[in-house]
């Protein structure tokens, strides 16, 4: 491993992710990009199955001596787990070009099939192979068999054939069940895209019927899934209401149900990962078989998170919990109406514990929990399909009892992958966000290092759009208290912050306030050549971008022309002229056309052309010089 490997994996440690082989995964994976390997470890993925196909380098795929498709009827009774087909399903799935079997008497069909009956031979755990096929190939198996492209080019008879293999999944994940244990990674991987009515195979499948007819023949009681009969969404989706009563009549309902009254030993990833596909496919659900069984389920869910320790908030246990919390969210919402806003509560109190913690991986969690909360307040019309959200002003008042920004903003904050986070957070609160907020944030420069300076400076540029005239006037007064105070690299910070907002506000009245300011900057007696010559740049690039920039541009035509015949800052307007004749003359993008007749007419109007020539033989000329921090080479280079 190399220095800069080394020192990532003990950045990420120092962060608080305790697993050394899951921060080197991360890494791994991440091609030692530190910002996506946080995102890996903080999501609620696993970091166990395999990205690409060079994450298979050093396995033999070629020692079988004999075709695995060769072997005897009566030897897949046997205990062993057929290798050959794990062999050849790898061969085939992991690669750019990619082909999947579908039927029974194939790799993928043998392979579940076998992983099922050592199961119930009591040797699941206990076989490597069935381990690697369970937890690195058979989720990359059915997310491309789900969720790729290519599935809405598929015959009937290989739509028919991905069905099959869904159900010999759900088969495996009974027995597993049956047997006393709860498979979170295999559930988790595969589960919730099985029962997910977005997802490509669905989306293609929407419109085929469900085997009414043959599952209230074989069901006994009510059915476990219908149709949705009203709503936006009133296609049949027949194979997904046929998997969901597939697993209801291999008796996984009921098992989740006698797991969940044993449930002293389950965690709330067990919990999840039992709850979570069926909140994702709530709406299909049949109330009156499902609720006698999930009611009790939830009752167990909510007294466990209600009694949270806060240890169990740490590290990615928090991450388990919040994945609770939101399956518990989409099944009251169709079981338990009048239990949603209590759950809701609980939602943002697991967020607010999770805040406090020290811990940057519960934090940043926490933060992406609290993020989705947003979007999902501003989310109106038909995409709300399940569950009512919080409202955007239920969520700032809530924000502003508990001082939310205040306490993201308590550590992490030279943490860049942090600071996004807390980015999107001050531009969700915009013009709610109240002065003395940004007065606290400005401040935490003041005690931070330039990684928190920077990081600080980029929340703000990235926000500014969304605040009011009084935040921003607030904002340039700030500026100009840090200006006077400050030494040229924290100048030079603020300049450059000063350009990042420039640009990035759409409207014309702020954009112009940046531009005076920087122009004001610029004309700084005491300001070094550099400084002034970067408050000029930002400038420029400011009117370049902005959509009456024509305009603009010819104003400061004029305050550059008035600085020349004033004589005070000669250099620099002169400069400036140029930089504002060549924007309004040469088009420099693709939305502004060259004006090359506005050259004459600027001429016209100010003299340019006379006032510039007079202007530099004069400053060239000084003995004495006015402008004494401009060498004779940049006078003359005008």
């Amino acid at each position: 491993m190399d220095t800069t490997e080394d020192e990532n994996v003990a950045m990420l440690l120092s962060m608080g992710f305790p697993s050394v082989e899951q921060v080197r995964r991360a890494l791994q994976m991440s091609k030692n990009d530190i910002n996506e390997a946080v995102n890996l470890l903080t999501s609620e993925g696993s970091l166990t199955s395999y990205s690409t196909f060079d994450d298979l380098t050093g396995m033999d795929v070629s020692v079988q001596t004999t075709s695995p498709y060769q072997e005897k009827e009566e030897e897949e009774e046997d205990d062993a787990f057929p290798m050959g087909y794990l062999y050849k399903l790898e061969s085939t799935v992991f690669t750019e070009q990619w082909s999947i079997p579908y039927r029974r008497n194939e790799p993928l069909g043998k392979c579940l099939i076998a992983a099922a009956r050592l199961v119930r031979n009591g040797q699941y755990e206990a076989d490597e192979h069935c381990q690697r096929f369970v937890q690195r190939c058979l989720p990359e198996v059915f997310r491309k068999l789900l969720t790729a492209s290519a599935v809405r080019n598929w015959n009937a008879s290989i739509q028919q054939g991905v069905y099959d293999m869904l159900v010999l999944y759900l088969e495996l994940i009974v027995s597993l069940l049956r047997a006393g244990a709860v498979p979170c990674s295999l559930m988790n991987a595969v589960l919730p895209l099985a029962f997910d009515m977005d997802v490509e195979y669905h989306q293609k499948n929407k419109n085929q019927d469900w085997d009414e007819t043959g599952w209230e023949t074989q069901l006994s009681i009510e059915l476990f899934a219908k149709p949705l009969s009203s709503g936006p969404f009133q296609e049949p989706y027949g194979k997904l209401v046929d998997l969901i009563n597939c697993f209801g009549a291999l008796g996984g309902f009921q098992l989740l149900g006698e797991m969940f009254q044993q449930s002293d030993d389950l965690t709330c990833e067990d919990m999840g990962a039992l709850l979570g596909p069926l909140g994702i496919c709530a709406p299909f659900l049949v109330l009156s078989t499902i609720k006698p069984i999930l009611s009790p389920c939830l009752k167990v869910a909510l007294e466990r998170l209600h009694s949270l320790p806060a240890k169990e908030l740490k590290e990615k246990n928090g991450g388990h919990a919040l994945q609770l919390v939101n399956s518990l969210k989409q099944l009251v919402n169709i079981l338990e109406p009048e239990q949603e806003e209590a759950v809701n509560t609980l939602r943002l109190e697991i967020i607010l514990r999770m805040l406090r913690t020290p811990n940057f991986s519960s934090r940043i969690i926490a933060l992406k929990e609290l993020l989705r909360v947003m979007e999902e307040s501003e989310v109106t019309g038909p995409a709300v399909r399940v569950s009512q959200p919080i409202d955007r002003a239920s969520l700032l008042l809530w924000m502003e009892e508990n001082q939310i920004l205040h306490l993201v903003l308590e550590g992490n904050t030279d943490q860049v992958q942090y600071m996004e986070k807390v980015k999107n957070v001050v531009e969700y609160m915009g013009p709610d966000l109240r002065e003395d907020e940004l007065q606290r944030m400005w401040k935490l420069q003041d005690a931070g290092n330039s990684h928190t300076v920077e990081n600080l400076h980029a929340v703000l540029a990235g926000a500014v759009s969304r605040l009011s005239p009084k935040h921003i006037q607030c904002l340039t007064s700030l500026i100009h208290k840090s200006w006077t105070t400050g030494e040229d690299r924290a100048r030079e910070r603020l300049i450059t912050l000063i350009g990042r907002m420039g640009r990035e506000v759409k409207e014309s009245q702020p954009m112009e306030e940046f531009l005076q300011l920087l122009w004001s900057l610029a004309l700084d007696q005491l300001l070094p050549p550099s400084l002034v010559d970067l408050a000029l740049q930002e400038h420029q690039a400011i009117v370049q971008e902005a959509s009456n920039r024509e305009q603009l541009s010819k104003t400061y035509v004029a305050k550059s022309v008035d600085e020349i015949q004033d004589g005070k800052h000669v250099v620099p307007a002169l400069k400036h002229l140029g930089h504002m004749a060549h924007c309004i003359v040469h088009g420099n993008s693709s939305y502004f056309k060259p004006n090359k007749s506005a050259l004459s007419e600027l001429s016209q109007t100010h003299g340019l052309i006379r006032l510039i020539t007079d202007s530099v033989k004069t400053v060239a000329g000084l003995k004495d010089s006015q402008e004494p921090k401009y060498s004779i080479q940049e006078v003359s280079a005008l």
